[in-house]
């Protein structure tokens, strides 16, 4: 997970790229990603998407987009299966 780390930082260093980037894992590591997440780059802004479908929707109108309709985040953690 170490090389993964580094080149998704080493991507959002980049200035020309578009966020964000959609990282799918098991839902038993979701929170170990969003721990290495804050470890190495705690200004990121990092959103992890799980949870039932009503939970889901809450994620999604108060942390995928601002006011003006811009995306506010840069990495988007989601689970592999249903959810």
């Amino acid at each position: 997970m170490d090389c993964i780390m580094k080149m998704v930082l080493f991507i959002l260093s980049l200035s020309d790229v578009c966020c964000p980037f959609l990282i799918v894992t098991t839902s038993s590591s979701l929170s170990h990603w969003e721990a290495e997440f804050t470890r190495w780059a705690p200004s990121i802004d990092v959103v992890v998407y799980s949870g039932s479908r009503d939970s889901r929707r809450r994620i999604k109108s108060l942390e995928f987009y601002d006011e003006g309709g811009f995306m506010m985040l840069q990495v988007l953690l989601s689970a592999l299966g249903r959810h």
